[in-house]
């Protein structure tokens, strides 16, 4: 019964306007489609006048400053794995792949190459002075300040939606504002986290590989028999 309303309202959705719907408190989770526990993804920064796009991006190469973990930064494409990653639950827990993300949930991102977690700590960042951020771990095993709080607006975190990631432990958000590294990794910009929202800490989840929420339809409906 579920599924079948669920269908419904996607082809509804294809013939009437979205802001439509939007300006009227439709929920908009309906037909836009959400981000999963297991999903792999690009991390996106969209341009500005100022800059231009920014994925987020890692690889065997340590820090010559700082604590000296495995560097994250930002490049201009999204061409090769480097540039993914695969969304988890928080440290220390089991969230079952499909598990559709809610805004406000804390998320580990596991770099997909490498293995390491998306990483933020007390170190200052070497070429904007803000907070560190780094990739940490074995295997995808790292510890709590591998956590980021998922900021967005409505229950779920939506593919095309905007999000921002908080950092669980410090509250510094995933940024990045233009500044570039030289040799060996030149051109790449720093990422860090900072203590003010902006427009630098603004992020798209792109490209990737999805799969079909397995949970959200049995919450819908779970909720609607309350």
């Amino acid at each position: 019964y579920y599924i079948n309303i669920f269908s419904i309202f996607h082809l509804f959705f294809n013939f009437v306007d979205k802001k439509i719907l939007s300006s009227i408190g439709f929920p908009l989770y309906f037909y836009k489609p959400v981000l999963c526990a297991g999903h792999i993804i690009g991390l996106r920064k969209e341009s500005d006048w100022l800059s231009s796009p920014s994925f987020v991006f890692s690889f065997f190469f340590c820090l010559t400053a700082g604590s000296g973990q495995q560097s994250v930064t930002g490049v201009t494409s999204v061409d090769d794995s480097n540039s993914y990653w695969r969304i988890r639950g928080k440290t220390a827990t089991v969230c079952e792949r499909g598990t559709p993300i809610r805004c406000g949930q804390p998320i580990r991102l596991t770099h997909v190459n490498t293995g390491r977690n998306l990483h933020s700590h007390h170190f200052t960042s070497p070429l904007s002075g803000n907070q560190e951020v780094s990739a940490f771990g074995e295997e995808g095993e790292g510890d709590y300040l591998d956590d980021w709080t998922v900021l967005c607006n409505g229950p779920y975190w939506v593919r095309d939606g905007e999000v921002r990631f908080k950092h669980s432990s410090t509250e510094v958000l995933l940024s990045v504002t233009g500044e570039q590294y030289g040799r060996p990794i030149s051109g790449q910009k720093e990422v860090h986290g900072m203590a003010q929202p902006s427009q630098n800490n603004y992020w798209k989840a792109m490209e990737g590989i999805f799969m079909k929420p397995t949970e959200l339809l049995k919450t819908e409906a779970h909720h609607g028999e309350l």
